[in-house]
Order: C-alpha cells, then sequence, then structure tokens
C-alpha cells in the first residue's frame, strides 16, 4: 500500500472483490454517482487485510470514475466503532436530509443478488446460509436453497462412489500387478 507521512493512501492500493453478492443495477448506480457528485463521500467501505474490498464496491468504483485519489485508512480489528465525522455538515440541514434519504435508497434500490457467487460461498462454506439471517422466501426461491443442499448431498455421495470405485480398480490393478 502507498503510504504518505499523513495517513492517505491511493485509492489504486486497493482490490475490487470479483466475487461481490451485490451486482448492483443501473438505477443504484446512478443515486450513488449523484449523490458524490452532489454531497462527496458519505460513506467507507471495509477492506480484509490485504486491501480486499468486502463492502463497498460500487461507491469504491464511482469514487475512481470522479477522480477521487486520496483515502483514509482506519485499522481496526472490528472491536471498534468507526466513526465518519464531516466537519461540513449540520444535521438540521436539507443537505443532511436528502444524504440520509439517498443512502437508506440506495440501499434498497442498488440491491441485485448475485445468485451464482452466493451459491459458490455456500458449497465451500457449509455454515453460510443465508436462512440464519433471515432470508425471505422469494430470497430463498430465487436461490433454491434446498434444491442447492440437494444438488450438493447429490454431488457429494456421486464423489464418495467414484473414490470408492476408484479405490477398487487399484485394489483389482495390484493384483494384476502380483499375477505379472
Amino acid at each position: 500500500m502507498n503510504n504518505n507521512n499523513n495517513g492517505q493512501y491511493s485509492i489504486y492500493s486497493f482490490t475490487p472483490n470479483q466475487h461481490a453478492f451485490n451486482s448492483g443495477c443501473d438505477k443504484g448506480k446512478q443515486i450513488i454517482k449523484r449523490s458524490i457528485q452532489k454531497f462527496g463521500l458519505t460513506r467507507s467501505i471495509l477492506v480484509d487485510k490485504n486491501d480486499n474490498i468486502i463492502c463497498g464496491n460500487k461507491v469504491f468504483n464511482e469514487a475512481i470514475e470522479q477522480g477521487i485519489q486520496k483515502v483514509i485508512v482506519v485499522e481496526t480489528t472490528g472491536e471498534e466503532l468507526v466513526v465518519v465525522k464531516r466537519k461540513d455538515l449540520n444535521i438540521d440541514s436539507q443537505a443532511c436530509s436528502e444524504i440520509q434519504f439517498t443512502d437508506n435508497l440506495c440501499c434498497e434500490q442498488n440491491l441485485t443478488w448475485n445468485i451464482e457467487e452466493i451459491k459458490k460461498v455456500m458449497n465451500i462454506f457449509w455454515g453460510f446460509d443465508p436462512r440464519t439471517w433471515g432470508a425471505t422466501i422469494s430470497w430463498e426461491e430465487k436461490l433454491n436453497i434446498e434444491d442447492f443442499f440437494k444438488e450438493i448431498e447429490e454431488d457429494e455421495k456421486k464423489k464418495q462412489k467414484e473414490e470408492k470405485s476408484s479405490q477398487t480398480e487399484l485394489k483389482q490393478m495390484s493384483l494384476f500387478d502380483l499375477w505379472d
């Protein structure tokens, strides 16, 4: 990471998440774009210890498109609340009302679940199940969670059967090798 003396980093030090769960949409992108143009950045992003973006890909991409270069990094372990304090805003202003509204509107409008990426993660991390976070029926219908778990179980059974078959073949080959 390119750190200068006052804690600022280059925006190009960070890697966008190529496997994000939210694909976003054009309407959401326009809300983010307009909000940053009118109010500047109002949200932070989250990166891992290796500077890979976990959350905030859409804001990050728009910041780059708008030519924002400076980044301030606050390192934490997740045990501290990181507060972004805007010195130019007052809660009783129209700007703050619009910022609050656009922030919530963007959360609502810019969500397009990337079902394939979610399925991949569910396949890798068996403990990750969107239902435990209160996923709705429409979510489950899109994801076909029950079918997905059945597929995984069937794949696992097939893999075990193939392994058993391979082991049997190896044993048979070993017996034939003995006869040679």
